[in-house]
């Protein structure tokens, strides 16, 4: 049998990782050489290079809370913004995004269609809110 985590033990697992998750990064991909499941990895990933297109650091994560058998962390927004006097691709079609610490993906979420960005005004915002959850 499992381990089954309970629910009101899921909000502490979930602020034991956080602090960890600070020192990562968030960034946006364009292509995957595979499916996007358990087996994906970094270097599966096309990421993104339009103009202006950075990293993002996930830099604080408030206290965990649990909702609906969930624990949920509010982590810092990011932003990622084309700019045409950057440097990089003209344009790219983003996918989704990923969390990495450089070597290592930790998480992946696809976007549910497709965001251009190709002229300056073109903004994606993600909202960095870990979830944990135990089913049993």
């Amino acid at each position: 049998m499992a381990i089954i985590f309970p629910d009101q033990g899921e909000p502490t697992l979930l602020d034991l990782l956080t602090p960890y998750l600070a020192a990562y990064d968030c960034g946006l991909f364009q292509a995957a050489a595979v499916p996007v499941d358990q087996d994906i990895t970094l270097a599966d990933l096309t990421e993104c290079d339009f103009k202006g297109y950075a990293r993002q650091g996930l830099t604080s994560f408030a206290a965990a809370s649990e909702v609906n058998h969930k624990a949920k962390s509010i982590g810092t927004q990011v932003t990622f913004d084309y700019n045409s006097a950057g440097a990089g691709a003209s344009s790219n079609d983003a996918l989704g995004y990923f969390w990495t610490n450089g070597t290592v993906l930790i998480a992946i979420r696809v976007f549910d269609t497709p965001i251009t960005m190709s002229e300056d005004g073109d903004r994606i915002k993600i909202k960095t809110n870990p979830t944990l959850n135990s089913e049993a």
